[in-house]
């Protein structure tokens, strides 16, 4: 039993980049959905509500990734230009879900199973990009 925890212990800090980063993506996904379900339900057009569900994903995103999955430590200078560097990177990721959401929502009339769907490759897109690109 020992050996299993430790053995688990050294997968954990092997891999806690991916780990955390997954459950991060998990909860900006989450963040997004709420945002989108409640904009879009209240009225505002599909691509409306994607635009400010993104919006509030990317700056829960942009804290979470810093502090959490990466670990960078800057100052406010530094972060304004890191922030600026990873919101410009997410757009590509947004006209991609746009784009998917716009043209998937025709065949597949579930906008929320849609966009959990979408989601699984922004996360993996996202990935990319910060740790290529931001965070370093």
């Amino acid at each position: 039993m020992k050996q299993a925890k430790i053995m688990l212990g050294m997968l954990f800090n092997k891999y806690k980049k991916y780990i955390l980063y997954i459950i991060v993506g998990g909860f900006t996904t989450l963040v997004n959905l709420i945002i989108y379900a409640v904009v879009r339900y209240g009225g505002m057009h599909l691509t409306v509500a994607n635009l400010i569900a993104f919006i509030g994903a990317v700056i829960f995103a942009y804290i979470t990734n810093k502090y959490f999955v990466f670990q960078t430590d800057s100052n406010q200078e530094i972060s304004l230009k890191e922030f600026g560097k990873f919101a410009g990177m997410r757009v590509g990721s947004f006209v991609v879900e746009t784009v998917l959401l716009v043209l998937l929502v025709q065949i597949i009339p579930y906008e929320i199973i849609l966009k959990v769907l979408i989601g699984i490759i922004v996360i993996i897109l996202n990935y990319v990009i910060s740790n290529k690109f931001v965070f370093k």
